[in-house]
């Protein structure tokens, strides 16, 4: 018999070795194809951020060209008052711009010809093998030759006179088509490069549907060899009346069912919630929506109260208290903690990062005593945690960050928990991961056209963080006074930070004769300015869809900046005239930090305000221009504004618990 059962056992391990060896090389295979395949969108965004910036370099050079015209003229005309001093220092700016958009082009284009670009230390195979590349290299190098010259005359004029003014007028009527040039080869670079991506994504479907495969064979031999002569032995007994109860009841127990049966029902309904989560990660859910999901799925077999997690900022330098959910019976958490920073090296954490392995602390009361109680451990311990497992998130032998399962009883977890979570853990790390580089991606993407847009207005410098810092504090302050509490949560606080430098990417779509304009519009030049509104929306809509069609939304939010911040409460504003509530609350939160930094910041055609002039102002547009309640909390919360505003314009930072703020 026991021959028997020991030839049984080597039969069913050389069927499962297999099985299993063939799976592994299928996951092998699969996680090169999808390196490989994130390497090329890596690439994609790099191509894109390079050629966007050629396309920046050539409205540089012809805005500096322009502006050298300007102040050549002006001298002429003996309209300048200002000292020698000051005109030669604009001169020699000037100068610089020109000549350093230039060289950029220059070295940027030699690469593109070459096929190889170094971008951050990166290099991007760029194949210019392509016939529609090579067209457009050629079409624009002869365009570049003549536009050179132009660039070099304007560069070493020290008058104006006829070559000057024949180089002005070429580098004028020529910029847009270089521009359109730069703006073709991106769509034919990133054409050629999604079907690189489609091609490597159809071989790891055809791998994920051969993994399944074997997957499915691999339980049919289980459920062949084990379950069904497991299935056999219980039926076997079912006339003992000790089994009778209780083997066909939902709530088994072990008590009922007897130690082997109920381990075995525990097991495959770990399984079973494993297999869900990972089909829910695949469906491209949200963090938020993954979190929700093993708090939900996940308590019958671990205690916990809370579960928070915690990513890695500023290239490993930074722990950020990013996501939390709690069962209601913490409190404090993740309200107070959520959003907050702090330097890894002052962390107990580093060491869980460092060296991948989880930690386990059942009584943190005890495991502080004695040493200095952190800021966020005081939140944690005035909360009612006692006890925790944390766990570093690892994807692609890279630290993500750090999640945390913690009860509110002391003494709660043991080893067999901690391995449990670390099988969880290893599952959403790669979820996380692609969850962040997505959003990231597409939004860096996304910001690099705001960023674009404002480098086109003389009105830039800091006001795009500016505009991100104002916004944020300004939601926070909403937060914390419970106004629109059923609106502005955490999450909500983090997309007002991540979109109010959008508000003004329609720009991208305004002619430089308006937007550079130094004179007043004229009525019909603010109508078409006022378009800006409208196509910063269509540009975050765009994206918002394309995103939508893997079930998920980032840029709402962004959207309603866009497209409203400059809507007033009375109604006056535009482009729709929508007055009170009708606004977004992300516009009109917006819309304050924006008039707010534009009086308080110098421009062309102003000095800057006082911060006691700006703070007057905005009081008197309540009820107008702005949302009331909002003015009420600005005021409320005038010290703190007053702080963030001498950190941008003074010798002062803000800092909290050791970060740097601003």
């Amino acid at each position: 018999m026991k021959k028997s059962w020991n030839n049984i056992i080597k039969y069913v391990k050389k069927d499962l070795s297999i099985m299993i060896a063939l799976e592994a090389i299928i996951m092998i295979c699969l996680s090169v194809l999808l390196y490989v395949s994130g390497k090329i969108g890596e690439e994609r965004a790099e191509l894109i951020n390079v050629l966007g910036r050629q396309r920046m370099y050539i409205q540089s050079m012809a805005k500096e060209a322009n502006s050298k015209y300007a102040l050549l003229q002006a001298e002429k005309l003996d309209y300048i008052v200002e000292s020698k001093e000051a005109i030669d220092d604009r001169y020699n700016k000037i100068q610089r711009n020109i000549i350093k958009s230039r060289d950029e082009y220059i070295s940027t284009f030699n690469q593109l010809k070459s096929g190889k670009i170094q971008y951050k230390g990166t290099v991007i195979s760029f194949e210019k093998s392509n016939v529609n590349i090579s067209a457009n290299l050629k079409k624009t190098e002869d365009i570049w030759k003549e536009f050179e010259k132009s660039i070099n005359k304007v560069s070493g004029a020290k008058e104006i006179d006829r070559d000057f003014i024949d180089s002005i007028i070429f580098i004028s009527d020529n910029s847009e088509t270089l521009a359109a040039y730069c703006d073709e080869l991106t769509e034919i670079a990133v054409s050629h490069n999604r079907q690189s991506e489609l091609y490597y994504k159809t071989i790891e479907v055809l791998l994920g549907l051969a993994f399944l495969a074997v997957i499915s064979m691999t339980l049919g031999r289980l459920y062949r060899h084990l379950i069904l002569p497991l299935g056999t032995f219980v039926e076997g007994l079912s006339d003992i009346s000790i089994l009778k109860k209780g083997i066909s009841s939902d709530n088994t127990t072990e008590k009922e069912t007897g130690p082997i049966i109920w381990e075995i029902t525990n097991m495959t309904q770990k399984i079973e919630r494993l297999v869900s989560l990972i089909e829910n990660i695949n469906q491209n859910l949200s963090i938020n929506e993954v979190l929700r999901f093993i708090f939900d799925k996940f308590s019958f077999f671990i205690p916990y109260s809370y579960i928070g997690v915690a990513l890695v900022k500023e290239g490993g330098k930074m722990l950020e208290a990013s996501y939390g959910i709690s069962n209601g019976k913490v409190e404090g958490l993740p309200k107070n903690l959520i959003g907050k920073r702090y330097l890894l090296d002052k962390t107990s954490l580093k060491s869980i990062i460092e060296t991948g392995n989880p930690r386990m602390i059942n009584d943190l009361e005890e495991y502080v005593k004695g040493r200095p109680v952190k800021e966020y451990n005081r939140v944690i311990l005035e909360a009612g945690i006692r006890s925790s497992i944390t766990l570093p998130l690892i994807a692609n032998n890279k630290p993500v960050g750090i999640i945390f399962f913690s009860s509110v009883e002391k003494n709660i977890y043991n080893t067999e928990h901690m391995k449990f979570l670390e099988v969880i853990t290893k599952s959403v790390s790669i979820s996380f991961e692609r969850n962040l580089f997505m959003d990231n991606l597409l939004y860096s993407s996304i910001l690099a056209l705001a960023k674009l847009a404002e480098a086109r207005d003389e009105d830039t410098g800091e006001h795009l963080e500016r505009m991100k810092v104002y916004s944020k504090h300004i939601a926070q302050f909403l937060y914390e006074d419970s106004l629109y509490k059923e609106q502005i949560t955490l999450e909500y606080i983090d997309d007002i930070e991540r979109f109010s430098p959008m508000h003004d990417i329609g720009k991208v779509g305004i002619r430089d004769g308006i937007l550079l304009k130094p004179a007043k519009l004229t009525e019909e030049e603010f109508e078409e300015m006022k378009q800006h509104t409208i196509f910063g929306g269509k540009v975050l809509r765009a994206a918002e869809e394309n995103i939508m069609l893997s079930g998920r939304s980032i840029f709402k939010v962004g959207i309603d900046i866009a497209e409203g911040h400059h809507e007033k409460w009375d109604g006056s504003g535009y482009p729709m005239g929508k007055a009170g509530e009708d606004i977004p609350l992300s516009a009109r939160i917006v819309a304050v930090a924006d008039v707010f930094d534009a009086l308080t910041s110098e421009r062309p055609y102003k000095v800057p305000y006082t911060f006691e002039a700006t703070y007057d102002f905005m009081i008197e547009g309540s009820g107008k221009h702005f949302d009331p309640e909002i003015i009420r909390v600005f005021v409320k919360n005038k010290d703190k504004m007053w702080r963030l505003y001498k950190a941008f314009h003074g010798d002062e930072s803000i800092y909290d618990d050791g970060v740097k703020v601003v």
